[in-house]
């Protein structure tokens, strides 16, 4: 009896506990956890990472704009081809001040990752999962495949997860957001 009072006593206790996922990370500390995912329908988790201008970019600072990340790749010949289709939203929406797109490269060395986007002109802001503060963005975002496109709200909620296949889709989405 005393055996299983002491498992039951450890069984609440861990469940009582807040655990993080590991970062001292506490940049979503204004959201309920249990809101927060990498769902469609969830608050999107917080991240900083460095840009290739070498800035910061932090995903909360976005609050109140509708933002696109695009997951990709150098070495990803499906991403190469969703580069014209995301060029054409990049080009759609780059004077809407309420819109912001974000680049994320899976995987890429620094040089190689520099490179492509010179080459490829890649306009819209740019990180890499491998420069972020805390937990890598691909984790975050439980991204399995890319390239992937993420549309958030100026809420912050994950409102769409998809292939980039059709620029209809995205900019549809895009437009149904903008007007909220």
């Amino acid at each position: 009896m005393k055996f299983l009072t002491a498992l039951l006593f450890i069984l609440i206790i861990t469940a009582c506990t807040d655990s993080d996922t590991g970062s001292n990370n506490q940049s979503n500390y204004l959201f309920n956890k249990s809101e927060i995912g990498c769902e469609v329908g969830k608050t999107a988790p917080n991240f900083k990472a460095l840009l290739s201008d070498n800035t910061l970019f932090e995903l909360s600072a976005y609050r109140g704009k509708v933002v696109m990340i695009e997951f990709w790749g150098t070495w990803c010949s499906y991403c190469g081809y969703a580069r014209p289709l995301l060029r054409i939203i990049h080009d759609m929406y780059k004077s809407d001040t309420n819109y912001v797109m974000l680049g994320i490269s899976i995987n890429d060395t620094k040089e190689k990752w520099e490179e492509y986007i010179l080459e490829k002109q890649l306009n819209w802001l740019q990180t890499q999962n491998t420069s972020g503060f805390g937990i890598d963005p691909k984790v975050l975002f439980c991204i399995e495949g890319i390239p992937t496109v993420l549309i958030i709200d100026k809420w912050g909620v994950i409102r769409s997860a998809l292939n980039p296949t059709t620029t209809i889709m995205m900019s549809n989405k895009i437009d149904e957001l903008l007007k909220e």
